[in-house]
C-alpha cells in the first residue's frame, strides 16, 4: 500500500513497525502477529509502501487513511498490484467485477 504525507526523519524500520501495530491495535490482522512484512521509503522520504502478508491484510490496511503519526494525517492508498491479487485465482479467466475496476481506475488515476 502507499503511504504518503510522511513526517520528517521516518526510518523504513520505524514505520513498518507502525503500520504493524496500529493493524494490530484496530483489529486489521487475519492473524496472529504483524501482518507487515516490510516498508520501502523513496530517497526523499516523503513517501513509501507497505507490504503485507496476504491480499486480504493489505485491503483491510486501507482503513488507515488519514491516521496520525508525529502529528502529520497520513495518506494510505491501495495499490493496483495488491488490488490484483485480491482476485487473482486458479481460473486465469476470471476478471475484475465493474466496481473493482472502478476503484483500481481511482487508485491508479487519481
Amino acid at each position: 500500500m502507499y503511504v504518503g504525507n510522511l513526517p520528517d526523519g521516518c526510518t523504513e524500520t520505524e514505520l513498518e513497525q507502525f503500520f504493524g501495530e496500529a493493524c494490530i491495535a484496530a483489529n486489521l490482522n487475519k492473524q496472529e502477529g504483524s501482518p507487515v512484512t516490510s516498508f520501502w521509503l523513496s530517497s526523499d522520504k516523503k513517501y513509501g509502501f507497505c507490504e503485507f502478508r496476504s491480499p486480504e491484510e493489505a485491503g483491510t490496511s486501507l482503513e488507515l487513511n488519514g491516521i496520525y503519526l508525529k502529528d502529520k494525517q497520513l495518506k494510505v492508498f491501495g495499490s493496483l498490484c495488491a488490488e490484483a491479487d485480491l482476485f487473482r485465482s486458479a481460473d486465469p479467466t476470471t476478471s475484475l467485477p465493474p466496481s473493482r475496476m472502478e476503484r483500481v481506475f481511482r487508485w491508479v488515476c487519481c
